[in-house]
């Protein structure tokens, strides 16, 4: 027993050791259920310790959660402990039943805590909680990983190892010299932490983390399964992921994630988003990681969403099409184990002496046994006959119903396969084609007028090419009568050649338009909208309750007439310019997704190769938002409030609620006759982003200057976000190479 003096002015007897570290180990003190002591080991205890603890001494972060359950949220220094004037270690508040967070979320640890979903989105809530208070002093953990937060039966976290966070005091800096590699983001990989400036950015990655994990069973986001069995890594897979931006549980070709993980459908959207913000975007832009704050508050939303299941033992989320915690035998309920049966010769009755105990029970003699003869050998049947249920009549032989069913299917895919090809627009625009020759050699112009239009309708782009060989060879009969003298032929054959001079330009101009099946003129088949010229406000809608700060201040923009995309771009349009579809909802009328503002910008270059003055471009994020209002001021261009059936996303009551994109155009168009500005898929615009606007254009063109670095904004929100994120004004960012099957484009033209 050592007798210590706080700087608080009080005296401490230790006790008991309860743990020993590198650095020190922890004593009780006697007549303090409260309170531990931390002793450093000898050449630990060093002045800059004792200055850096000082620091914090001075300046403590808010304890939320000791001021509503008298707990501790973290284990901040309550005084300096002295031995003989000389400093020796700190004093911090005591945590009884805590355990590591690896218990919240590891069903097969030790000491597993026994949470469910809701209870595991408690503590995530907490954990952010107490970060934050770390983030809004200036302070950095540094060493976030699950050894260093300790969780309560009642979902209550702590932050512990506080000595070895990172602190500012003026102008100098205590780094923090430790940390673990799988809760450590890419640009700190490798390197030596005591020689590193940690800040808030490194915490949110370890706080994704953690709240991925907590969300997600235990598995690590960047535990990916590699899909080739033969395929190696030179060391772990979570960690060569982080070093390689590699989120398992997105496309990617090399990786999956683990089988038995929940999918990123069983989350909210909101926490999708988010995410993918961390894991994705805030690869090459750590600055988009979510902060602590924005976890809380998303967490929050997202947990007063939650339902039990149709068994009623789990939760889910209400747009879920099942519930993985049913489908999942880890958190099923384990089956009864069998009796063991006694064996023959057990005792049975009273045991012990002068009892008597059985015997083996003889069988009495019976026949001698023979053998059966040899059964003969089962006809082997054919594979795909094991299929047929066992009631299956006898007398129906199953050899032949296989036979005739193939025979059925083959007839059936020929006949679809002609069906299709007959009807392809070039085979129709041929025929019809065919109709419009023989009706000219048969000095049918009515018939020929008539077949013509029907074949325009099925391919223009054939239509064209032949009015404008008609017109030619109507033109040298016209040279030819003129050489001939014959005065009136010449004038004739003029009027005809005209004629299909006509017919070609009607049809180029809607070869134009609709476009045909390759080639990237035509692969906008959609019509572009005149948007009016026009003043408006832009920013935070009026009787909006909650507005982000990017959004404010609502300033005028005034704005030149221009042409606008009446739907969204198509995957038909985009595969016929890129010759792929990276959808994934595949549908060749469903708005293309899965595209970057990077492959966008190639997609409009591919546009413009031939030369189209104006040229296709996005619009910009002031052209983007004064469309989508239509000369509205409401926070949706219908209303105040989302309504029901105005938009494909997570909530609004339409046919693909939640689930995937619709088909362009399923909704009912704004005033201006643009389909599908709020949800669906959202679209990148031209502008990067800014963090307010504050100093934008007034006219309405792409705002270059101070921009947060490599970011650009799409807006509109998506089919898996909530209503509340589908608002006229509402804006959303992420970097150029960010992909995902929310995101797709929409294109303009000047006037």
């Amino acid at each position: 027993m050592t007798l210590l003096t706080g700087t608080d002015g009080e005296t401490y007897r230790t006790q008991d050791e309860l743990a020993r570290g590198g650095e020190g180990i922890i004593l009780t003190l006697e007549g303090r259920a409260d309170c531990l002591a931390k002793i450093y080991l000898s050449g630990q205890a060093t002045e800059a310790r004792a200055a850096k603890l000082r620091a914090m001494l001075a300046d403590p972060p808010r304890d939320e959660m000791r001021e509503r359950f008298s707990h501790a949220s973290i284990t901040w220094p309550l005084a300096l402990l002295q031995e003989d004037g000389h400093f020796v270690g700190y004093l911090m508040p005591r945590i009884d039943g805590g355990r590591s967070l690896l218990n919240a979320y590891n069903p097969r640890a030790r000491d597993a805590l026994e949470l469910d979903w809701h209870a595991r989105h408690q503590v995530a809530k907490n954990l952010c909680t107490a970060l934050h208070a770390l983030h809004v002093k200036g302070y950095v953990m540094g060493d976030v990983n699950p050894r260093n937060i300790l969780v309560t039966t009642r979902g209550l976290v702590t932050l512990v190892d506080t000595d070895s966070f990172q602190v500012r005091a003026g102008q100098t800096l205590y780094r923090c010299p430790v940390g673990v590699p799988e809760y450590t983001p890419r640009e700190l990989q490798g390197l030596r932490f005591d020689q590193v400036d940690r800040s808030p950015e490194h915490d949110r990655f370890g706080l994704a983390v953690l709240v991925f994990q907590l969300l997600m069973d235990g598995f690590h986001p960047f535990a990916g399964a590699l899909r080739d069995p033969r395929d190696s890594l030179p060391g772990k897979a979570d960690e060569w992921c982080i070093q390689h931006g590699i989120f398992p549980w997105r496309k990617d070709r090399r990786f999956r994630k683990p089988p038995a993980a929940r999918g990123l459908d069983t989350l909210d959207p909101t926490l999708r988003h988010l995410f993918d913000r961390c894991f994705v975007g805030g690869h090459t832009t750590p600055a988009l990681r979510p902060s602590a704050k924005e976890w809380l508050d998303v967490l929050n939303l997202a947990q007063q969403r939650l339902v039990r299941c149709a068994a009623g033992t789990h939760w889910r989320y209400p747009e879920g099409e099942f519930c993985h915690a049913c489908r999942t035998p880890s958190h099923r309920p384990a089956p009864r184990r069998p009796r063991a049966r006694a064996p023959a010769t057990a005792p049975i009755g009273p045991t012990g002496p002068g009892a008597v105990s059985a015997v083996p029970v003889t069988p009495p003699p019976s026949a001698p046994i023979r053998p059966l003869p040899p059964r003969p050998a089962a006809t082997p049947v054919p594979a795909v006959a094991r299929v047929l249920p066992a009631w299956w009549p006898v007398w129906l032989n199953r050899e032949r119903v296989v036979a005739v069913g193939g025979a059925l299917a083959l007839t059936a895919l020929a006949a679809l396969v002609y069906y299709r090809w007959s009807t392809q627009p070039a085979v129709l625009a041929a025929s019809y084609l065919a109709q419009a020759r023989a009706a000219l050699a048969g000095g049918s112009a009515t018939a020929a007028d008539l077949a013509l239009q029907r074949a325009a309708v099925s391919a223009p782009a054939q239509v064209a090419a032949f009015a404008a060989d008609r017109a030619d060879l109507y033109r040298e009969l016209a040279r030819r009568a003129q050489a001939d003298g014959e005065t009136d032929k010449v004038e004739l054959a003029l009027d005809q050649a005209g004629h299909w001079d006509a017919k070609a330009r009607a049809a180029k101009r809607l070869f134009l338009a609709t476009g045909p099946r390759r080639g990237p003129v035509g692969a906008l088949a959609q019509e572009l909208v005149e948007v009016p010229g026009g003043s408006f406000l832009m920013g935070c809608s009026p009787g909006e309750p909650r507005c982000p700060d990017d959004e404010k201040p609502a300033r005028r923009v005034n704005l030149r007439p221009f042409l606008m995309g009446r739907y969204e771009v198509t995957q038909a349009q985009w595969k016929a310019v890129m010759g792929e579809d990276p959808a994934r909802f595949k549908r060749g009328d469903r708005p293309v997704e899965g595209v970057s503002w990077d492959d966008a910008q190639e997609f409009l270059q591919r546009l413009n190769a031939e030369g189209q003055t104006p040229p296709y471009r996005l619009p910009t994020e002031a052209e983007w938002e004064y469309a989508s209002r239509a000369d509205t001021r409401t926070i949706y261009w219908w209303g105040q409030g989302p309504g029901q059936g105005q938009a494909d996303c997570t909530g609004c009551g339409g046919p693909w609620d939640g689930r995937k994109t619709a088909p362009v155009g399923s909704f009912k168009p704004n005033p201006f006759g643009l389909y599908d500005t709020a949800g669906n898929i959202a679209e990148w615009v031209q502008d990067c982003y800014h963090a307010n606007y504050t100093g934008a254009p007034a006219d309405g063109t792409e705002w270059r200057e101070t921009c947060v670095e490599s970011t650009r904004v799409y807006r509109g929100g998506s089919w898996d976000d909530p209503p509340d994120r589908l608002g006229c004004a509402r804006r959303a960012w992420g970097p150029p190479a960010l992909r995902g099957d929310h995101l797709g484009l929409r294109v303009a033209r000047d006037l």
